[in-house]
């Protein structure tokens, strides 16, 4: 009888090891995925961010000689056209 009580308190305190140490493994995966996928998100938003600036930088630059260009086609346009 208290031989099988013994083997009954290994298997269970074995058993609770196991547990304990895949649990242990499942949540470090879980955490790496999780925080791995926290700084990708961080990565593309700054990314997302530094585009949207050079962008803007871009447009702010070019902006004024496009439309400087275009008024010089349309005026070039309407004088071609009176002369036709």
């Amino acid at each position: 009888m208290e031989s099988n009580f013994n083997t009954l308190i290994a298997v269970l305190t074995v058993g609770s090891l196991v547990l304990a140490i895949l649990g242990f493994g499942f949540l470090n995966t879980y955490l790496a995925n999780k925080l791995n996928d926290l700084v990708q998100n961080i990565s593309e938003e700054k990314f997302k961010l530094a585009f949207e600036q050079l962008i803007a930088r871009y447009r702010e630059e070019w902006d004024p000689k496009f439309t400087e260009l275009y008024e010089e086609y349309s005026k070039a346009i309407k004088n071609d056209r009176k002369e036709s």
